[in-house]
């Protein structure tokens, strides 16, 4: 199961109205929103050998965007995991075959946003941690962008060891992972 939580403040900035006798008037426009969403996952996906990468240029997360309208619904998030090896960023072949179906997933609906989050076990510091599970990220990322993917529509996220998939201080490989949520 995945939570997040996010905030967006919402304001019109000095918007002058007029009515039908043409008298001018101001009014003070904002909203602050807080957005909850949880997602679940039925079946848990096959573990996957771990990758190598390359690093490349850090991207980040693009701000919330302010909105007139509420968007349509969005469809469910499909999520792909890709498994590393122990202190490693490399993809492994099976962990390209993972990327691909992600790739695969986006270009079958192109107007679909992207989120990398890059994760380690909790084996090694903190700082150690952060760092790799930025490599794992952007591995990802430039295998994404080399492949077709368009950047615009990528956010790049890394957690260290944050957000374990499973709660232990060995060498879990299910915690070395990048999650590709579309």
């Amino acid at each position: 199961m995945m939570a997040s939580l996010e905030y967006r403040y919402l304001r019109s900035a000095n918007p002058c109205l007029t009515d039908a006798a043409r008298h001018s008037f101001t009014v003070q426009n904002e909203s602050h929103n807080v957005l909850l969403s949880l997602t679940y996952n039925f079946i848990a996906p096959p573990p996957a050998a771990p990758a190598p990468v390359a690093a490349a240029a850090p991207p980040t997360l693009a701000p919330a965007l302010i909105v007139a309208a509420a968007p349509p619904p969005a469809a469910p998030a499909r999520m792909f995991f890709v498994f590393f090896d122990f202190d490693s960023a490399k993809l492994s072949t099976e962990g390209r075959r993972n990327v691909e179906q992600a790739i695969a997933s986006y270009k079958h609906d192109p107007s679909s946003s992207i989120i990398l989050r890059g994760f380690t076990d909790l084996v090694g510091s903190d700082s150690h941690n952060i760092a790799l599970s930025k490599k794992r990220a952007l591995t990802v990322y430039t295998y994404m962008a080399t492949h077709g993917v368009k950047a615009a529509d990528m956010g790049v996220d890394w957690e260290g060891k944050a957000n374990p998939r499973v709660n232990t201080n060995q060498r879990e490989p299910q915690n070395r992972r990048v999650e590709i949520q579309i």
